[in-house]
């Protein structure tokens, strides 16, 4: 099961975003024997800190994150353009730091940094190979719960 969301309408949208996480997974615990599978979430990002704060601040209040790993967010990372090494080191110590922050509260997180231009499906497409590899185990029957995000 595939569900997107867009960020940029504000708090409304987010609101419903979150809601939509909370009904798949209502739709797949009433469906299947797992009743705490997980939800992967993939956001392609370059630059916009303040965008992924504000992003996880609301995820953070709107999803109830029991522990383990029942919301896994895989962050694709595009270096901004013109950024110096020292300026890229210092964005990806800021945002290591920033999705720390919510470890306690039970989100998992992994970083996927990515060369060159930014692209939306590219890092969609990234985000979704790198959650089927360290997920499937070599698996067949692996079918990921993945929720798409664009701030």
């Amino acid at each position: 099961m595939i569900a997107t969301c867009n960020l940029t309408r504000g708090h409304t949208l987010a609101c419903m975003c979150f809601h939509c996480i909370q009904s798949c997974r209502y739709h797949v615990a009433a469906n299947s024997a797992a009743a705490t599978q997980t939800v992967y979430m993939i956001m392609p990002l370059s630059g916009r800190l303040d965008v992924l704060a504000m992003f996880l601040r609301m995820l953070a209040k709107a999803v109830p994150l029991p522990g383990g790993d029942s919301v896994h967010l895989t962050l694709v990372y595009y270096r901004s353009a013109g950024a110096t090494d020292t300026e890229h080191a210092a964005t990806m110590t800021n945002l290591t730091s920033m999705l720390k922050q919510y470890e306690s509260d039970g989100l998992a997180h992994h970083v996927l940094e990515m060369q060159g231009n930014f692209s939306r499906g590219g890092g969609l497409e990234a985000g979704t190979n790198a959650i089927k590899k360290t997920s499937s185990s070599g698996s067949d029957a692996f079918n990921p719960l993945m929720f798409f995000v664009d701030v």
